[in-house]
């Protein structure tokens, strides 16, 4: 793979697993009164990405895994951490909103986007390419935000059934 297909490859996947931040903040007013979630409860489900992704840096920071895993381990490490964080979002969608398993799983979503931020980051950072690597990444930064909530303006409906 050439270095700007990987470059557009990263950015992509970067902008992608980020997005996952912002699900429940996108589906929340129609989540809400779907399942009869308070105000309180809302804000855990939305902060436990926050305090996930706060762990998970801090363990990678301490364990120093952007820097200390060679290239090729990164891109594994980089891929599982995206399929974890997909997956633990893929089963919010058959979780209790109400209950304890749905706040773990978004604190994993944010632990493992902790696993792919700085990674992603390093790779992006690497070699002669510098200046267009960090270019992609501020630029995407806020698109990961607005994505749920145009998916949301597109298929409010077909995700209730109504």
């Amino acid at each position: 793979m050439s270095k700007t297909a990987a470059l557009i490859t990263l950015a992509f996947t970067q902008v992608a697993v980020l997005s996952l931040w912002f699900t429940t903040a996108a589906a929340a007013p129609d989540l809400a009164p779907e399942v009869d979630l308070s105000g309180a409860r809302l804000g855990l489900l939305v902060s436990a990405v926050q305090a996930g992704f706060v762990v998970g840096s801090i363990a990678s920071a301490f364990l120093g895994l952007a820097d200390r895993i060679d290239p090729e381990a990164s891109r594994r490490f980089y891929a599982v951490a995206a399929l974890v964080g997909a997956t633990a979002n893929a089963l919010f969608i058959v979780t209790d909103p109400g209950s304890t398993g749905a706040i773990v799983l978004r604190g994993i979503t944010g632990a493992a986007m902790a696993g792919v931020y700085p990674v992603g980051m390093r790779s992006r950072s690497a070699g002669p390419t510098r200046i267009a690597a960090f270019s992609s990444a501020f630029s995407s930064a806020p698109s990961p935000s607005a994505r749920p909530r145009r998916i949301s303006l597109l298929f409010s409906a077909a995700w209730t059934g109504g």
